[in-house]
């Protein structure tokens, strides 16, 4: 929760919405190690059908949330706070 409303102010968003809560699950399972794309996919697996989740992290990315590093992918929580 309280990710998704640091999301939520970084992003000025007054309502959170799917994609929201999708990068705020993301940046969770981030804060403990890196991920690649794969595990990523795996660990929001029941929202693959719906949403998109490459161009959710390139949007992360593109926000300086997250980086990427070979394969993986880190969160650089310096931003979020």
């Amino acid at each position: 929760m309280r990710i998704t409303i640091k999301i939520m102010q970084y992003y000025n968003i007054k309502i959170a919405n799917r994609d929201t809560f999708i990068m705020a699950v993301v940046l969770f399972y981030l804060q403990d190690r890196k991920h690649t794309l794969l595990e990523i996919k795996h660990k929001i697996g029941k929202f693959t059908a719906i949403i998109n989740a490459d161009t959710l992290l390139e949007k992360l990315m593109d926000s300086k949330l997250i980086e990427r590093e070979e394969e993986f992918y880190k969160i650089k929580i310096e931003t979020l706070f």
